[in-house]
């Protein structure tokens, strides 16, 4: 992905362009380059707040408030308000697209100690697919 945040909005679409940040920044996360996601995440933040606002997307607000906190604080992942606010994701009625569940399973994987692809299958099977 060579092209800037802006020529993605205009040939995909905002939305491709959301996830595609997002992703990006998750990757840089598994990569053990926190500076890096850090500072993607609260350009992501910066860029896309007041679309998402008007939109009606607080889950990916929320969605990126906690990884924030996980970026500032790894400790953070074992909190029970940490677990709840994830946990409250998934069971929301708004994230039962595949898509948007691997984005929750990434989350909750890192408190479960298990691989996102087995959350991801928990959850599917959680909520009768």
């Amino acid at each position: 992905m060579i092209r800037t945040d802006a020529w993605y909005e205009k040939k995909m679409g905002m939305l491709w362009t959301i996830r595609k940040s997002l992703l990006e920044i998750l990757i840089h996360i598994q990569f053990d380059h926190i500076d890096l996601a850090t500072l993607k995440l609260k350009s992501f933040v910066g860029r896309y707040k007041k679309y998402l606002l008007n939109v009606k997307e607080n889950r990916v607000i929320d969605f990126a408030k906690l990884v924030e906190k996980y970026l500032l604080n790894p400790a953070v992942i074992q909190g029970k308000s940490f677990r709840a606010a994830v946990q409250t994701l998934a069971e929301d009625k708004e994230n039962k697209d595949l898509f948007i569940m691997g984005f929750i399973a990434w989350l909750k994987a890192l408190s479960v100690s298990q691989s996102p692809y087995q959350v991801l299958l928990n959850l599917i099977k959680e909520n009768s697919w």
